[in-house]
């Protein structure tokens, strides 16, 4: 049988305990659990409505369809889909009109 809660590594736990804000890469093969691993470190380190999911592949709908216990956590607009935003950011303007 399997368990519905995810056990967390030391090192996760412990880069989540940081008093600071903090961006977790997760990477690896299709079908490993990379997006089900993530949105449970939404559910289980984030403020309510607080975290936010880049993703190339999933739009809200399709989220919640696969993840329903997500909705509370994560409203739509935070679900970015990484496939639709601009390749460079643009640049800071430059202050004192300097060269």
């Amino acid at each position: 049988m399997v368990k519905n809660t995810l056990e967390m590594p030391e090192e996760i736990l412990k880069f989540f305990s940081i008093e600071e804000n903090q961006t977790l890469l997760v990477k690896g093969v299709s079908g490993v659990g990379k997006t089900t691993f993530a949105l449970k470190c939404l559910k289980l380190f984030a403020s309510p409505r607080c975290g936010i999911y880049y993703t190339a592949k999933a739009n809200p709908k399709r989220t919640y369809s696969r993840y329903p216990w997500i909705k509370d956590v994560l409203p739509p607009e935070n679900i970015i889909d990484a496939s639709k935003t601009p390749h460079t950011l643009p640049r800071p303007a430059r202050r004192g009109g300097g060269t």
